[in-house]
């Protein structure tokens, strides 16, 4: 319905044919090594890799090592005290969601907003 890309917690073949027949982007999960080269012999390098936040940006940049072919998109755990040592340590984007919403009561869209817009600028600074 619209979608312009496909994030999932994990690796799916039906999804990633599905995807395909439809050339639209598919972002998996990995969080190992092992996961990473799997997915890359699907042809997938744009990988988010999760959960990344209680490993931190110090594990990215070791995954990147021997893989720097990775595009890895960190999510899980991601906050503004860590986006952007993520982005230093390497990733191409971050994902976030938990620290959009945390605490946000009812329909307070604005606070959400204002959460993206203080990501944005930290993605901003990095680049």
């Amino acid at each position: 319905a619209g979608s312009r890309f496909l994030f999932s917690p994990s690796f799916n073949g039906e999804v990633l044919r599905i995807a395909q027949a439809r050339r639209i982007p598919y972002i998996p999960a990995a969080l190992t090594p092992t996961e990473v080269l799997s997915l890359f012999r699907h042809d997938l390098h744009l990988i988010k890799i999760f959960p990344a936040g209680p490993l931190g940006a110090g594990y990215l940049r070791d995954l990147l090592g021997p893989l720097p072919e990775l595009r890895a998109i960190p999510t899980g755990g991601i906050t503004r005290e860590n986006a952007r040592s993520f982005l230093d340590a390497g990733a191409v984007a971050v994902g976030i969601g938990g620290a959009l919403t945390a605490g946000v009561t009812g329909s307070d869209y604005q606070a959400v907003t204002r959460r993206s817009a203080e990501f944005r600028a930290l993605t901003a600074e990095s680049r």
